[in-house]
């Protein structure tokens, strides 16, 4: 992977981790339950997964 190609990718999964953050957030204020916010929460880890795969590969 090029230079552009991982920061545009690092670039994405941030956005991404952060869209879906504050989605959790919101969903929790308003009273969401656990089941409501578990597929959410799998998204979200997978994604910060993926991300400290691809900087450690980076490094």
């Amino acid at each position: 992977m090029d230079r552009s190609a991982y920061r545009r990718e690092v670039e994405r999964l941030l956005a991404q981790i952060d869209e879906w953050t504050r989605e959790l957030q919101v969903l929790r204020a308003y009273g969401a339950r656990a089941a409501a916010l578990r597929d959410r929460k799998k998204d979200l880890r997978h994604a910060r997964m993926e991300l400290a795969v691809l900087t450690a590969a980076g490094s």
